[in-house]
């Protein structure tokens, strides 16, 4: 397991077994403890975990250590999004195995479909020896994916390929030894496939042997060694961080990128509070070429001590902002994105641009690399606005050229460079208190983007790992973002970078649409497998579709849902032509007659079309869908937990 705990490109098998637990004594010890003859020793714990509809609770010798309660009628005037929502799901609860104390505490709303990919990470950075429970409150097998189960099994998890919807579930085992117990229900009814009533609640009450304190396995004599040890006494899921047999450094020693032209220009990593999530961030940046932890600053929203204690320990500069403001959450994380762009050029009076990166986002080896490349555009061509290491249009059956870039009339974000001149701009017209909308929505309208426009690559230099936050996306996260690549390679040579000032990227296109493109014809329906065939020409395909205005997006929506590209609105376009792969094919689709190139259309070929708003709603469950109708084994066996399951429906 890497530092980050989660290995792409092997299928990681579950920890070995310890010894640990091979005996078991259900019995009561009070015994003195050394040099402190008035102190006590129990030798065992009473465990007792509550899974039920209503609530999740589990105690350790009759203290709570969880306890979480919501009711159905909560969503009656709420949002989808409402505490009996964000409650439902499997609980991962970590204990210390010397006092029964929490250590890490996650619950995976797998009642939403996609975010059953998450379970594998956390399970698999789980330091052995430590006391996991597993618990259910509500439901958590709706869309509970086969990878997730199998992993669970792995553990001891007897029940994992039985649980059913809303049957209640307790386990309590060592992380890499044995299962202590496990209570389940069974269906009381059924409905198809699915129960229609609650199981009722069960509990699961066990007494396991206490562990009893031991030394630190790292050197304590040693400062940075002793906060590791103490960090990891307090914190789980940090994978190897915290292995005693081959801990993860504490400090990055990266190579020099060479050739670079961005050595004066910081990286701000704006953060809550996902401490796990950061980690797994920072490895990436800080093990590459250019990751150095003097351009690095990391904004945190608040005070959070595992946060913090997480920073002073890998020795990474950050700052928090205490004044979080009284915002609906929409606004406060658009002032602390302003706030963060503030930070960014205070912090580095001297820095001519920044670059901006969520906590949430694994990066590519290549992303210092890709950003110095590419810097010089933000100086010598004023209709560009930002490089972003981002592209909408990238997933596996997309993405193909990692040398390859493209400009697009949008903020893509989630990685971006942009310049000094472009911070003050948006600082003069950014009004947190006045929006109640996303602030990269609010970057993206018209009058704050005017026109310019944003360079990206072919295949991403970032892959979002948040399916934990204020905007869970679930089905949107299954079918846009859990399948996007990343180079593996530190050194890739961007191409015909000079060709991406605006005057050179237009005469690119003008040349291939006037060299006798493919312009494609048909009555088949778009999600027909023979619309569209895989490697169907080494020529270009040009797809016309109705746009009349920049904002009408029918078409684009019906013919990117059924090709499995972003679809929920305009993205990744420029001047009217989206741009991309499709497999091996190079597609060319442009809105008709909105577009600047539309003259090119043949008069015999005909444009699609959407003539009801019913026709694109009929596809609602395609989106979902698309990792398991666009295969890319190569690439998926890199990733061995990215599920390619259909979504299952309640009742």
């Amino acid at each position: 397991m890497s530092e980050s705990g989660l290995r792409l490109g092997s299928v990681a098998k579950p920890p070995p077994r310890s010894s640990f637990g091979a005996f078991v004594c259900f019995c009561f010890f009070v015994l003195t403890a050394a040099g402190n003859p008035n102190a006590t020793y129990q030798a065992t714990m009473n465990i007792n975990v509550k899974s039920s509809i209503h609530q999740l609770l589990l105690t350790v010798d009759d203290t709570t250590v969880v306890n979480v309660t919501s009711t159905e009628e909560d969503t009656k005037d709420s949002a989808i999004f409402s505490p009996w929502v964000l409650s439902s799901g499997l609980y991962i609860m970590v204990l210390k195995p010397t006092d029964g104390s929490l250590k890490f505490k996650r619950v995976v709303m797998t009642t939403m479909f996609g975010l059953s990919q998450e379970i594998p990470s956390l399970l698999l950075s789980l330091a052995p020896g430590n006391i996991l429970v597993l618990a259910v409150k509500n439901d958590a097998a709706l869309n509970l994916s086969p990878t997730a189960r199998d992993l669970l099994k792995s553990l001891g998890v007897k029940s994992a390929h039985a649980l059913r919807f809303r049957n209640n579930l307790a386990w309590v085992g060592t992380v890499g030894g044995r299962t202590w117990g496990e209570a389940v229900t069974p269906d009381i009814g059924t409905k198809g496939n699915y129960g229609d009533l609650w199981s009722s609640p069960i509990h699961l009450d066990l007494q396991i042997p206490r562990r009893p304190e031991e030394p630190p396995c790292f050197p304590v004599d040693d400062l940075r060694e002793a906060a590791r040890a103490s960090f990891c006494d307090r914190y789980e899921g940090y994978g190897t961080l915290c292995s005693c047999e081959n801990p993860a450094p504490l400090s990055y020693h990266p190579p020099k990128l060479e050739g670079s032209t961005i050595e004066d220009v910081p990286l701000v990593i704006v953060a809550g509070n996902r401490a796990t999530y950061l980690y797994r961030t920072l490895v990436t940046v800080l093990r590459q070429p250019g990751g150095h932890t003097q351009r690095i600053l990391v904004y945190v929203h608040g005070h959070h001590q595992e946060v913090a204690d997480l920073l002073d320990l890998l020795q990474v500069p950050f700052e928090e902002n205490l004044d979080v403001g009284d915002f609906k959450v929409e606004g406060k994380i658009a002032e602390h994105y302003r706030k963060s762009l503030v930070a960014a050029f205070s912090r580095f009076p001297e820095a001519p641009k920044a670059i901006l990166l969520e906590e949430d986002l694994l990066v590519a080896p290549d992303f210092f690399s890709f950003f110095s490349q590419t810097a010089w555009l933000l100086d010598h061509d004023s209709t560009l606005w930002c490089v972003s290491a981002w592209n909408d249009l990238s997933s596996l059956h997309v993405a193909h050229d990692p040398s390859q870039l493209r400009r697009v009339e949008t903020l893509p974000g989630l990685g971006w460079m942009l310049t000094r001149r472009l911070a003050e701009e948006l600082l003069l017209a950014w009004h947190t208190k006045k929006k109640n909308q996303d602030w990269d929505i609010w970057a993206r309208g018209p009058f704050i983007i005017a026109g310019r426009e944003c360079v990206v690559p072919d295949v991403s230099r970032t892959f979002h790992i948040g399916l934990s936050g204020a905007h869970n996306p679930g089905l949107i996260h299954a079918a846009f973002f859990s399948a996007k690549p990343m180079p593996a390679d530190s050194n890739v040579k961007l191409k015909d970078v000079d060709r991406l000032t605006f005057e050179k990227y237009e005469e690119d296109i003008y040349r291939l649409l006037q060299d006798d493109p493919l312009f494609l014809d048909t009555k088949l329906h778009p999600c027909d497998e023979h619309y569209l065939p895989r490697n169907i020409t080494d020529k270009p395909v040009v797809i016309f579709i109705e746009m009349i205005t920049r904002v009408d997006y029918f078409a684009w929506k019906y013919l990117a849902r059924c090709l499995g590209v972003w679809d929920q609105d305009i993205r990744a376009m420029h001047r009217g032509l989206f741009w991309f792969y499709f497999y091996e094919t190079q597609v060319m689709v442009i809105g008709y007659p909105y577009s600047d190139y539309s003259f090119h259309k043949p008069p015999e070929v005909e444009v699609l079309r959407v003539a009801n708003q019913k026709d694109i709603e009929k596809l609602n469950l395609v989106a979902p869908s698309n990792r398991y109708r666009f295969r890319r084994p190569e690439l998926e066996s890199l990733a061995p937990f990215m599920d390619t399951s259909l979504p299952n429906l309640p009742p």
